[in-house]
């Protein structure tokens, strides 16, 4: 059993603002470890002391990585559960 669920925010928008906030200070046995996506990733990775991966293949290989949250918008949800779930990630 984990001790911690290693997050990796897919989206850096209002709401990937939002989960990774959430996951980062006020979510016990969660550790936020990437961001991905959208133009403000890298500045919001940043603010978060984690990684900005830019290619969604790579987040979806790192280990550190048990679950991606989907914050991206809804019409593009899609793809990127159907590659989470390929790579055996949890999905939020």
């Amino acid at each position: 059993m984990m001790d911690e669920v290693g997050i990796a925010i897919v989206g850096s928008g209002d709401m990937g603002g939002v989960y990774a906030e959430a996951a980062a200070r006020h979510v016990s046995g969660v550790r936020l470890v990437a961001i991905h996506g959208g133009r403000r990733a890298p500045g919001l990775a940043a603010d978060y002391g984690v990684d900005h991966v830019a290619g969604y293949e790579d987040l979806l290989a790192r280990s550190d990585v048990d679950a991606v949250l989907i914050a991206q918008p809804h019409a593009l949800h899609r793809a990127f559960v159907e590659a989470a779930a390929r790579a055996r990630k949890q999905i939020l």
